[in-house]
């Protein structure tokens, strides 16, 4: 089990989620994510055997507090999934876990989210920006997550900068081919 420890006090923040604790996951992702950006529940678990994709948590003691789903490459992260439980939300839990995945991974890192074309679209980007992410501008569309999904269109956001249109390419495509089996 990986375990990512908090500095200042020394106690465990995330911890990796094997299988036996998918269920728990896949509860959080049902109550924060709309159908066409999440897998089936079984697809969702097959990604276990993908060896760039990992879950890390956050608990207190058998409750599961909020998870981040990342796939690591080489030169970069791309984080799938990151959701806090509604019951846990704007207390800075989102915030504390983010750093320590990034500060874990110490590579740059990408994310999908919506156009800031509603109020909560507008602070979830606020929210990755005060974190400092960057929202690029590029057309970027999120492929469907299964036969009764649609795809979606999303923009990414960066850390720690803006990406230029030569790696927002390289990044779509390492992403279409892992995430999404895309042939070139």
């Amino acid at each position: 089990m990986a375990f990512i420890n908090n500095k200042k006090t020394g106690e465990l923040m995330l911890n990796k989620i094997d299988r036996e604790n998918f269920a728990e996951v896949y509860d959080i992702m049902e109550n924060s994510f709309p159908k066409d950006e999440r897998r089936s529940y079984e697809a969702q678990e097959a990604l276990f055997e993908k060896k760039e994709y990992s879950i890390y948590g956050e608990w207190t003691g058998d409750k599961l507090l909020g998870f981040i789903a990342v796939w690591e490459y080489e030169e970069f992260i791309y984080i799938e999934h990151f959701a806090v439980d509604e019951a846990h939300r704007n207390g800075g839990r989102g915030r504390t876990m983010l750093i320590e995945l990034l500060q874990m991974t110490g590579k740059s890192a990408v994310l999908e989210v919506e156009p800031p074309e509603t109020e909560d679209a507008e602070r979830r980007i606020g929210f990755y920006e005060r974190n400092g992410f960057v929202l690029n501008d590029h057309h970027y569309v999120q492929l469907p997550l299964g036969e009764d999904r649609e795809p979606v269109e999303l923009k990414i956001m960066s850390y720690p900068r803006a990406i230029d249109r030569e790696v927002f390419d390289k990044v779509k495509d390492t992403i279409y081919r892992s995430v999404f089996g895309v042939e070139e």
